[in-house]
């Protein structure tokens, strides 16, 4: 069975959760929305590596469960069962460093962008209705549009009356 080793900069990220109330670009969204959202952010870092199909499988499971935490919890909740999904995926033969950059890429760029004068890292996903001009920290950032949900009023009044 496969140990976890944290690197410096996963430690960072559970720390700065356990310290910060972070608002994530997830709330209000459908579950499916959001986790296809994690899975854009994700893709960088599971893009780097040539991995069978069932590989490509348990990397996604690993997807949805880290969406179903993001969207649940927070705080030391949060940090925690991160953790723990850490330890449950390596444990199950998945790569922890590759486990780990999706995690960080995928928080990082869900952070919601903060007030001014708040000091928190800017976030590389953006809300596309808003015209912000990127600063020092933003400028080499890639912008990732949100999915929309499909409008619920479609159906046609006669099949109402029915």
């Amino acid at each position: 069975m496969k140990t976890l080793k944290l690197d410096s900069e996963t430690m960072k990220l559970l720390d700065r959760i356990r310290a910060e109330a972070d608002t994530l670009m997830l709330d209000g969204l459908d579950f499916d929305l959001a986790e296809q959202a994690v899975r854009e952010l994700a893709r960088p870092a599971l893009d780097k590596v040539k991995m069978t199909r069932l590989q490509q499988d348990q990397y996604r499971w690993y997807l949805r469960e880290l969406t179903g935490l993001l969207a649940a919890r927070t705080g030391w909740d949060l940090a925690f069962e991160l953790e723990l999904l850490l330890r449950k995926w390596t444990a199950l033969g998945l790569a922890s460093d590759i486990l780990q950059a999706a995690l960080r890429q995928v928080y990082t760029g869900l952070v919601a962008p903060q007030k001014p004068g708040v000091s928190s890292e800017t976030s590389a996903l953006r809300d596309s209705r808003t015209n912000r001009q990127p600063d020092s920290k933003t400028a080499n950032c890639q912008s990732i549009p949100l999915p929309v949900a499909p409008s619920s009023a479609t159906f046609d009044s006669e099949t109402r009356d029915g």
